[in-house]
């Protein structure tokens, strides 16, 4: 028998049921209105009835308006061709654009971004459909910029609008927004939200989005302005530093006090300018902060820089002067750093200004701009001269009405230069002084871990500890004082002490070293000390040679680094970190430089570009970052 028998009660129940309304507009669809009799003397019985198939299908609501991100539920229902409900039919759901409408499997809608897309939902081939309509969220709050200005008559400025929903949340989508004016012979305002000055008074103009409301007061100036002036006319900062700028608006000759000046900076990524003219600089580079009134304008040159002038290597950190600020990193167990930063490079907490720095072993000296020396670390031998052997955390004047320049610092004593004469205190060439001393006629100073050499008129001399020949008498031993003559008959520009050997360029532009070569850190090729200067093995003309604990560097005069002596821990940048190298090879870097300072173990010198590099042993942080590093890098933070 063909078809499904079915009891009379089920059937019944079928066709009591009824499709829901169509859309607004619509008419459902016509099923037909006769049903086939219930005979009440045979509700016992069972009768054959045709498969039941779908031919219609609606989705409830018709219509259905979300916001983004938010989610709707729709509702499929099927009908045969009698207008009864098809029970257990499963249903695909579709949208025609799913960026804008998403539909689950089970008829959910989410609401993606703003548009209308249509859902479908399908069973046996027969599909309804629903208009899914996805909006922004209402409004709650309009922001306006300027709200309030005062402007000289011509003068414009355009509106800026910004949209709030009740979550604080910016709104993206765009909204119609209204522009008008309580005065339109003061100012007007286009549907473009440009507001033009047209003459002396006071209005407002008012913005209108979809009812919410927010308004600008302007005041119109009725005298022209001619000019702004910005006071300085140039400005020079370095990268992290703030200035402060003037700026002024004139009818004529007439300063107009109740004008307002609006600030900007030509680029923002260099340097930054608040609404009160506060310059901040970021970056290194040039921009031009303006200042602008009715239309005219005044700018000013900004320069950022932030380039290292000098660089010194102590014994276990490092200094160096950016525009005169101090700047330190590495270790700091004596304060020797001078701020708080730990040993990453930072700032020294000072308003002082210097033109020279020295890093020793567990303190740091300096020299202002007015030729004072301030000195901050260990002092417990007196090395920071203030007649103490206290500590300081923060830079201390020298004590006495000194005027330095030139200034050099041991593991425990410093020396500079006053008119000509050489003063040292602390621990210098086996004498003490908490205070400075004077020493004699003599510049260019450099001081060793127990020794110290000068020039004058340009012999060299040196004074304190000869065991392994530093001194360069062509003897071995003992401690001489106060000055004695070097040595092998040459005239020397400048020193470099280390700790038990000396190097110094001649005036020639030759290089010479003796004292301790235990490490090959003389130069000559061999490891047999010398207590006489003798010119290095050098494959190129070399300068500015520094001496650190026990290697040495110098620069060629390209600005390429060499270097020679002990290597254990890769202080002379040449990739390894093994043995000894008696003569001066070239470190491995791609970068040439204008300053070199050794250290106790490791190196640092300054690129032609102004950046600090630092290599060798970094576990205190000399090298401004964790770890050490076998070739030249740049301190990180710079």
């Amino acid at each position: 028998m063909k078809g499904v028998t079915v009891l009379l009660a089920l059937l019944a129940a079928v066709h009591c049921s009824s499709p829901p309304s169509g859309r607004q507009g619509e008419t459902t669809p016509d099923f037909g209105s006769e049903r086939a009799p219930t005979d009440p003397d045979s509700t016992d019985a069972a009768r054959e009835v045709a498969v039941t198939s779908v031919v219609a299908v609606t989705i409830e609501p018709a219509t259905l308006r979300l916001e983004t991100q938010t989610t709707g539920m729709l509702a499929a229902t099927a009908f045969d061709a009698e207008g009864g409900v098809v029970l257990g039919s499963t249903f695909s759901w579709a949208s025609s654009d799913a960026a804008i409408v998403e539909v689950t499997p089970d008829g959910v809608v989410i609401g993606r971004e703003i548009g209308t897309a249509t859902v479908t939902a399908t069973t046996e081939g027969v599909t309804g459909t629903a208009d899914v309509i996805v909006t922004g969220p209402p409004i709650d709050r309009v922001v306006v910029a300027p709200t309030s200005r005062i402007m000289a008559v011509g003068e414009a400025i355009t509106m800026s609008v910004t949209l709030f929903d009740a979550r604080n949340a910016p709104i993206e989508d765009p909204r119609d927004v209204a522009f008008s004016t309580s005065d339109e012979s003061i100012v007007s305002v286009d549907a473009g939200g440009l507001v033009t000055a047209v003459s002396g008074g006071a209005a407002t103009v008012t913005t209108t989005v979809e009812g919410i409301e927010a308004t600008s007061a302007f005041t119109v100036t009725a005298e022209p302005i001619d000019r702004v002036d910005v006071v300085p006319q140039s400005l020079r900062l370095i990268r992290g530093d703030t200035a402060q700028l003037v700026g002024a608006a004139f009818s004529g000759d007439t300063e107009e006090t109740s004008v307002p000046l609006q600030w900007s900076s030509s680029d923002p990524t260099v340097a930054t300018v608040d609404a009160t003219g506060l310059v901040t600089s970021l970056d290194e580079a040039t921009t031009y902060v303006t200042a602008t009134a009715a239309g005219v304008s005044g700018s000013v040159e900004v320069t950022v820089t932030f380039d290292f002038s000098q660089i010194t290597a102590g014994g276990m950190h490092a200094c160096g002067l950016v525009e005169g600020r101090a700047y330190c990193w590495g270790a700091d167990g004596d304060l020797q750093l001078g701020h708080d930063a730990g040993a990453g490079p930072a700032r020294v907490v000072t308003d002082l200004t210097f033109q020279r720095i020295a890093a020793g072993g567990r303190h740091t000296c300096a020299i202002d701009v007015d030729g004072k020396a301030h000195c901050w670390g260990r002092g417990d031998e007196g090395q920071r001269g203030d007649g103490s052997i206290l500590g300081a955390a923060l830079p201390a004047p020298v004590a006495g009405n000194h005027t330095f320049v030139a200034i050099a610092a041991s593991s425990s004593g410093t020396c500079a230069v006053e008119s000509g004469q050489l003063c040292c205190w602390g621990e210098y060439g086996e004498s003490n002084s908490l205070t400075p001393v004077i020493m004699g006629p003599y510049t260019s100073p450099s001081m060793g871990a127990g020794h110290v050499c000068a020039v004058q008129g340009n012999a060299g001399y040196c004074f304190g500890d000869n065991a392994d020949g530093q001194l360069g008498l062509n003897a071995f031993g003992g401690s001489f004082a106060p000055w004695q003559p070097v040595t092998g008959g040459f005239t020397f520009d400048r020193f470099g002490a280390g700790a038990r050997h000396t190097c110094a360029m001649t005036t020639g532009g030759a290089t010479a070293c003796w004292g301790d070569n235990t490490f090959g850190q003389v130069g000559d090729g061999t490891n047999d000390p010398r207590s006489t200067p003798i010119l290095i093995s050098s494959p190129v003309a070399l300068s500015r040679v520094s001496a650190g604990s026990e290697h040495t560097c110098a620069l060629s005069l390209a600005g390429v680094p060499y270097c020679w002596g002990r290597n254990d821990v890769g202080q002379l940048g040449t990739g390894a970190a093994a043995g000894t190298v008696t003569t001066p090879t070239v470190a491995s870097t791609v970068e040439t430089f204008s300053a070199i300072s050794a250290g106790g173990k490791f190196t640092c010198a300054i690129s032609v570009d102004g950046d600090p590099h630092c290599w060798g042993d970094g576990t205190d942080g000399q090298l401004g970052r964790g770890g050490s590093s076998l070739v030249p890098r740049v301190v990180p933070g710079f």
